[in-house]
C-alpha cells in the first residue's frame, strides 16, 4: 500500500527517485503511529474508557521522542513491545487502585530519573551533541507540562486520567532504564 502512495506521489510529481526512501520511511512511520493509536483506542474502549487510553497515548507518545529510551533493532520486535506495553499500560491504569499520594511519589522519582538523565540515546538511534541539548530542553518542558496536567487530574477527581499521565511517564522512565542499563 505504501509503495502504492510513494508510485502516486512520483506520479504527481510530489517525490523522485532522489527522495523516494525519505518519503516511503515517513509513510511507514505514519503508519504504525496509526496502527499504534488504533490498537490503544481499541484496548482502552474494551476496558471502558477509550479518553484514558488517548491520554495514556498522548501522554507517552510526546514525552518518549524528547526523552529517549530503547529502540529495538527490527520492525517486528518493536511492534512487539509496543503492544505488550500499551496492553500493560492500560491494564495498570485501568486496574491498579488510585491513590494520590503513590501517584506524586512515583511522579518525584520520574522527575529526577528524566532530570538527571534524558535524553537517553539508543544504539539504534544516536544523537548528536546539538540533538541531546535541544531534545533536553523540549524534554524538560513536555515532562513538567505532563505533571502539571496529572495534578491538575487529580485536583479535578479525574483519577482514571491522573494515572494515565502518571503510567506514560513511568513507562518512558523504564524505557530510558533499559538502555542505561546497557
Amino acid at each position: 500500500m505504501i509503495n502504492r502512495v510513494v508510485e502516486l506521489l512520483k506520479q504527481e510529481g510530489f517525490v523522485n527517485d532522489e527522495n523516494d526512501q525519505i518519503v516511503m520511511a515517513g509513510l511507514q512511520k505514519m503508519m504504525h503511529i496509526v496502527l499504534d493509536i488504533i490498537f490503544t483506542v481499541l484496548c482502552s474502549w474494551s476496558l471502558g474508557d477509550i479518553m484514558a487510553g488517548l491520554v495514556y497515548g498522548t501522554a507517552y507518545g510526546i514525552l518518549r521522542v524528547y526523552a529517549g529510551g530503547y529502540h529495538a533493532k527490527s520492525k517486528t520486535v518493536c511492534t512487539i513491545l509496543t503492544y505488550l506495553s500499551i496492553i500493560v499500560s492500560l491494564t495498570a491504569i485501568f486496574y491498579v487502585p488510585y491513590h494520590r499520594h503513590i501517584i506524586y511519589f512515583l511522579l518525584a522519582i520520574c522527575i529526577g530519573v528524566i532530570v538527571c538523565t534524558a535524553p537517553v540515546e539508543s544504539v539504534n538511534k544516536p544523537l548528536s551533541k546539538l540533538e541531546k541539548k535541544m531534545f533536553y530542553r523540549y524534554c524538560i518542558g513536555i515532562l513538567l507540562a505532563e505533571v502539571l496536567l496529572c495534578c491538575i487530574f487529580v485536583r479535578l477527581g479525574f483519577s482514571l486520567y491522573a494515572k494515565a499521565v502518571s503510567v506514560a511517564i513511568l513507562q518512558v522512565v523504564i524505557g530510558m532504564g533499559v538502555v542505561k542499563r546497557k
